[in-house]
């Protein structure tokens, strides 16, 4: 049975941490040792942006001692995700987190951030849960506590040790001096990020997939590196269509007029990035879009899938459509949704080489909602004077969602439409590598394609 579900009693982290609260004043001395000093954590800086790494220390201690950082992402009194990690302290008796290596837990070896991208879902959490924030504008709150010894996470869970010493880090998805703007102009629904300072800067769309509503952390994001980010609902939001089944290409292209002709924002184009549905979208807008000058799409399909989509007087049929008979389910239930979406064996793929524009495609190897064969063959489909303009990028291991780095990789979803959890794939260590990579490559490829 898995670690995390032998953890019965609902809540237990909360209460644990209740009790890390109440002794923040505290230090601890380990029972026996005459020590002149207390047992210290710290987090160097304690106030970052969540794609900045922070450092953990722990000084007071002996030679040879051993220790247990554990770390709980919470919201209000709940425990979200957790993690643990064990060390020794150094011949100065302290452990440096940036520097030594954990030698069980959730992770081994030397990682600054391995305390935040090996987190799992806390005990009691419902299965499918997302990192993120639904307030972009309050932190993200990561609470850090020291044990004396090593422990599993169960033990320190059922047995409540008194922490030696806590500490707080504050992570914010938005840099304080960025405005926001809802948008509520003509058909458009959204949130706009732009960056402190005259400008003007890249402007860019931002579209996640089929789980509908509107995600904007990345927006965020995305606007404290300098972009004016239009963080784009499509469906399932406010009074826009309950579900994508009922999609119009024209509401894209208004999104783009808005965006493109915002004063802030770099008057030679702009760029879209999207996410599953959003990236294959991305594509599809590019093509209809001459305003749009680069495209990212995240493990999205290379051609129309599943449903059909308006355009004026014309209806541009799926080239994929869904297979429902097609669909598995793991032991858990668990579904897997890999082989339910396949190409007609004449679907042809979208055609962005026609557009002259730079395409960034980024996909995992382990992804089970897309199979990531697709993006090779939409490469290779690219005609070779026209293949310096697509860049595809495949990452061992990674799974479906690559989001911004130093977030609790998850290998489940839940989709609200279909309400049921997806498997979604992601080698822990291997999908968090992936994701720093893949946010700097971002930036990078639409500073680079996206100057005046």
């Amino acid at each position: 049975m898995p670690l995390l579900s032998r953890l019965s009693q609902k809540g237990r982290l909360s209460r644990i941490l209740h009790v890390y609260k109440s002794n923040v004043q505290t230090c601890g001395r380990w029972t026996g040792v005459t020590r002149s000093q207390c047992v210290r954590i710290t987090a160097v800086p304690d106030d970052v942006l969540v794609d900045e790494r922070f450092a953990v220390h722990v000084k007071g201690l002996n030679q040879g001692d051993d220790v247990t950082i554990q770390a709980n992402i919470c919201h209000d009194k709940d425990v979200l995700f957790t993690s643990a990690g064990c060390f020794r302290a150094d011949e100065s008796g302290c452990v440096d987190v940036t520097k030594h290596e954990s030698v069980s837990g959730n992770y081994t070896g030397v990682d600054a951030m391995g305390l935040i991208w090996s987190m799992e879902r806390a005990p009691g959490q419902s299965p499918g849960l997302r990192p993120g924030t639904k307030d972009v504008s309050t932190p993200e709150l990561v609470s850090l506590a020291v044990f004396k010894g090593h422990h599993t996470m169960e033990e320190i869970s059922e047995k409540s040790p008194q922490p030696l010493s806590i500490t707080d880090v504050q992570r914010w998805y938005k840099a304080r001096e960025v405005e926001v703007i809802e948008v509520k102009q003509g058909s458009v629904r959204g949130r706009l990020f732009v960056p402190p300072g005259p400008g003007p800067f890249p402007g860019v769309i931002d579209m996640y997939g089929t789980a509908g509503g509107l995600v904007d952390s990345r927006a965020a994001m995305l606007a404290s590196r300098g972009f004016v980010t239009l963080a784009l609902a499509f469906f399932g939001y406010k009074d826009l269509p309950k579900s994508f089944w009922d999609l119009d290409l024209g509401y894209f292209k208004e999104a783009v007029h808005l965006i493109s002709s915002h004063p802030s924002v770099i008057p030679d184009g702009i760029g879209i990035l999207g996410l599953s549905k959003g990236g294959e979208l991305a594509q599809l807008i590019a093509i209809h879009c001459p305003q749009v000058r680069a495209v990212v799409s995240i493990n999205g399909f290379p051609c129309l899938s599943i449903v059909a989509i308006r355009n004026g007087d014309e209806t541009l049929e799926p080239a994929a459509p869904m297979d429902t008979s097609k669909l598995e389910f793991t032991r858990e239930n668990y579904v897997i949704f890999k082989n339910c979406v396949v190409p007609k064996e004449n679907a042809s793929f979208f055609p962005l080489w026609e557009r002259d524009l730079p395409f960034l495609s980024i996909c995992g190897s382990d992804d089970q909602l897309t199979d990531c064969r697709l993006q090779q063959r939409q490469y290779d489909d690219f005609p070779e004077e026209h293949k310096d303009k697509i860049e595809l990028v495949l990452y061992k291991g990674a799974g479906h969602l690559i989001e911004p780095p130093f977030t609790p990789v998850t290998q489940l979803a839940y989709h609200k439409f279909f309400r049921m959890t997806f498997l979604i794939g992601g080698m822990r260590e291997q999908h968090a590598r992936a994701q720093e990579d893949a946010w700097n490559r971002i930036q990078t490829f639409f500073r680079t394609h996206l100057k005046s």
